[in-house]
């Protein structure tokens, strides 16, 4: 669920990392990115960057099928 708002909060927002982390309940931005990473397989960085690709309607759907 958290991973899920973090998505969202970085292809809607222009905010940094650790504003998106203690908005959605993490202790930091490091902190989301190690677990960001892990579940969704980017960098929220990398994720952010690559919004408009059809990759990442992929990982989006993949994501909420197994959460």
């Amino acid at each position: 669920m958290r991973i899920a708002q973090a998505k969202h909060m970085l292809l809607g927002t222009n905010d940094k990392l650790q504003d998106i982390a203690l908005k959605t309940g993490f202790a930091d931005g490091s902190y989301l990115g190690k677990t960001f990473s892990k579940y969704v397989h980017l960098s929220p960085s990398s994720f952010r960057k690559r919004k408009h690709t059809s990759r990442i309607v992929s990982i989006q759907l993949k994501v909420t099928l197994d959460e």
